[in-house]
């Protein structure tokens, strides 16, 4: 009998914890993403708050724990067809986002985007992506899922029901980057 009533407290000691630890994450985050809940945002504030524009494609989604067992990280490693933005200078990103599942476990953060292997992508990272997070701009909303449709047009679609045809945010990019450098390229 002890160890049956031993065992509930320490699962329910667990499960405070983890509910505990589901409040601090979603705090933690809450504050990147706040204009995030007010549904898509416009081409031009993705543009301006973004330091790199990529197209690619998803080549590998991994998630792991950190070195504390305390947070799980998925690394996003994208094959950069182009840079709109901010050029790394490099074929390949690897974006890496707070969240993930590992076996059993998993750590879900709302609103934070989700990438699928061989997904064909165009995305908006941050100023400070390398170090962040949450390095999609307005989470969600800066990341875009590309398709084609019969006619040969590519259509941009994310998780926040924003949708544009491939030319229209690309003349959007080009005429905020124009803007930002007095009309050099």
């Amino acid at each position: 009998m002890h160890n049956i009533v031993g065992r509930r407290d320490s699962m329910l000691r667990l499960l405070a914890c983890s509910s505990c630890l589901a409040v601090v994450v979603a705090l933690a985050v809450a504050s990147a993403g706040a204009e995030q809940s007010r549904g898509p945002i416009s081409l031009d504030d993705l543009t301006r708050n973004a330091l790199v524009i990529v197209e690619g494609k998803v080549e590998s989604v991994a998630s792991a724990w950190n070195a504390d067992r305390t947070q799980i990280r998925t690394t996003v490693h994208i094959k950069a067809d182009a840079f709109y933005k901010g050029d790394e200078g490099v074929g390949a990103i690897d974006i890496v986002l707070l969240g993930g599942a590992v076996g059993e476990d998993g750590l879900a953060i709302i609103g934070q985007p989700e990438f699928r292997s061989g997904e064909h992508v165009f995305v908006f990272l941050r100023a400070d992506w390398k170090g962040n997070d949450v390095p999609v701009v307005q989470m969600d909303n800066g990341k875009f899922t590309v398709s084609t449709k019969d006619d040969g047009t590519e259509i941009l679609v994310n998780a926040v029901g924003a949708r544009y045809a491939k030319t229209v945010v690309l003349a959007s990019i080009g005429v905020m980057n124009s803007a930002s450098t007095g009309g050099r390229p």
